[in-house]
C-alpha cells in the first residue's frame, strides 16, 4: 500500500469527533462477487490496526493485514480459502484485488464503526474456522 493512502487513513481517522479503542473506519466493497469489509483504526498512533474479512458462498476469510506492504502475493493471504481466492485473482495474482482496495479505500466511502457491534467483524470471529482462534488473534492484532 501507498504510504500516501496510509497517511491519508489515518488523517481520516484522527479526524473523527469521538474515537476509542474499540473505533473504526468501515469499507466495504464488492470484488469479482466477493464482499469485502476492511477496518483500519489509528487509535494507538504507534501501530495502526487495518484488517480484512473476505466473504463468498458462506466462507469468511479474516485476516490482519500489513498496511506497509507494497507488494502483494498470494502468500500474503495465509490460509485463505481456495474458493475465495479462485474469485480476487487475476492472472494468478492479486495485484488487481490490491489496487483496487487501494481505490476504495480512497474513495471516501466509509463507515465508522465499534469493532463489538460490528455483527461482520464479531461473527466472523466467533464463528469462522475453528481450527484457529479467531478471535484471539484479533485481540491480539488490536492489543487487547
Amino acid at each position: 500500500m501507498d504510504i500516501k493512502t496510509k497517511r491519508y487513513l489515518i488523517e481520516l481517522y484522527n479526524k473523527l469527533p469521538y474515537r476509542n479503542k474499540d473505533t473504526s473506519l468501515k469499507f466495504y466493497y464488492k470484488y469479482n462477487g466477493v464482499n469485502v469489509n476492511l477496518y483500519f483504526d489509528a487509535f494507538d498512533s504507534y501501530c495502526v490496526a487495518f484488517s480484512m474479512i473476505l466473504s463468498f458462498n458462506k466462507n469468511y476469510y479474516f485476516t490482519p493485514l500489513n498496511i506497509l506492504e507494497t507488494n502483494a502475493l498470494t502468500e500474503y493471504l495465509p490460509k485463505i480459502n481456495k474458493e475465495i481466492l479462485q474469485q480476487i485473482l487475476v492472472d494468478n495474482k492479486l495485484d488487481n484485488f490490491f489496487l483496487v482496495m487501494e481505490q476504495k479505500l480512497l474513495s471516501k466511502q466509509y463507515t465508522v464503526i465499534n469493532y463489538l457491534k460490528d455483527s461482520c467483524y464479531c461473527n466472523t470471529l466467533k464463528f469462522n474456522n475453528p481450527e484457529e482462534d479467531l478471535l484471539a488473534k484479533s485481540l491480539a492484532f488490536l492489543g487487547k
